[in-house]
């Protein structure tokens, strides 16, 4: 994958994160933390793929 795709499939997860609107504080809460387990997991994919891939840039890129 070249980063092109690495990028994409970053603007994706960091369009997906929660809004900070009127929810539930229990639910929202709820919500980063899916959130973020999605980056993490995407991320530990991305890297098996590339033994260049930068984690920390793609969390970064995600808005994380």
């Amino acid at each position: 994958m070249t980063r092109k795709y690495f990028q994409a499939i970053a603007d994706a997860l960091r369009y997906a994160k929660p809004p900070h609107m009127d929810y539930d504080p229990n639910d929202l809460r709820e919500a980063f933390r899916l959130w973020a387990i999605s980056i993490d997991s995407v991320a530990a994919e991305l890297a098996k793929m590339n033994p260049r891939f930068d984690r920390e840039r793609f969390i970064k890129a995600c808005g994380a």
